[in-house]
């Protein structure tokens, strides 16, 4: 699924993001540990995303559109300067290939949108797959209607949500992603690494229990774990789809380390937070949408 290209690719375009921002000086040191300081914050940040049996579609959309427009603009940036880099002191050889560099260009730029639509077609199912699998963790722990006993119904989505929700998805994915570690942990301490296991045991599901009411206590009350498919969910996350999480972290980072809002973004996520996402900040949010990289 992420294949040694995908790889490569995704190491060359980190490499062309770090320089660029070594060049930068607006430095932004990640932290979204700032942002979402809670389990609970992460995880209702994650609920509001999800609509239906996954992430919600417009969403995932606007994800797309937004990483497409950045790969596209890096693939051409870096096209242009190995052009710029290879004509130095060749000026004869050059001049005498003119005739050819509108081909050339032509063959550049296709190449490159091959890339960039390989690469996120692929970002796209990553992202499509783990909303599912989000999507049944907090049905096995928290049941069916989690949504409505957590979230309420004061939060139903609206378009007015997505420019909010993409500035989580930008930063919620590090501590989220441990967050899961941990508590999958708890329910496989042998480390078993084979699809077989006798099940959760009543102290595996008190300990998790017990993570959420030091982690995530306004959730608490609505505890109720359903311990083979968490076990299900969780075996594939962490196992079989363990790539599919690490690509998705390693391509929302590219975008946020690429992006030239990253100090806006990060300051409107960590407000938005941090009213706990009263209307106010996604009034904000709704108003920024379309500003943010």
């Amino acid at each position: 699924m992420f294949g040694p290209m995908h790889f490569k690719l995704a190491l060359f375009i980190v490499a062309l993001c770090r320089f660029r921002i070594i060049l930068s000086e607006d430095v932004v040191s990640l932290s979204s540990e700032d942002i979402f300081p809670t389990a609970e914050k992460r995880f209702r940040a994650v609920m509001r995303m999800i609509n239906g049996d996954g992430f919600n579609e417009k969403l995932v959309k606007l994800a797309l559109d937004k990483v497409t427009t950045q790969c596209k603009a890096i693939m051409g940036n870096s096209s242009e300067s190995n052009a710029l880099t290879a004509g130095e002191g060749v000026h004869d050889q050059a001049a005498a290939a003119s005739n050819h560099h509108a081909v050339n260009d032509q063959l550049a730029t296709s190449k490159n949108a091959n890339s960039c639509k390989e690469y996120n077609d692929l970002f796209v199912e990553n992202l499509t797959n783990i909303g599912k699998r989000l999507n049944s963790i907090f049905q096995s722990m928290f049941a069916d209607d989690y949504k409505v006993k957590i979230i309420g119904k004061d939060l139903e989505f609206n378009e007015g949500q997505l420019g909010s929700m993409f500035l989580d998805l930008r930063f919620v994915f590090p501590p989220l992603s441990d967050d899961l570690k941990s508590i999958y942990t708890l329910i496989n301490p042998e480390k078993k690494s084979s699809y077989e296991k006798t099940g959760i045991k009543d102290k595996e599901k008190e300990m998790v229990k017990e993570w959420v009411s030091n982690n995530a206590p306004g959730m608490i009350s609505a505890f109720n774990m359903n311990e083979e498919q968490l076990w299900t969910v969780m075996y594939q996350l962490f196992n079989t789809d363990v790539s599919m999480l690490e690509s998705l972290k390693l391509r929302i980072d590219v975008f946020n380390n690429n992006a030239g809002d990253l100090k806006q973004a990060k300051e409107l996520c960590k407000k938005q937070n941090s009213a706990m996402f009263g209307s106010i900040a996604l009034l904000i949010s709704a108003v920024l949408m379309f500003t943010i990289s």
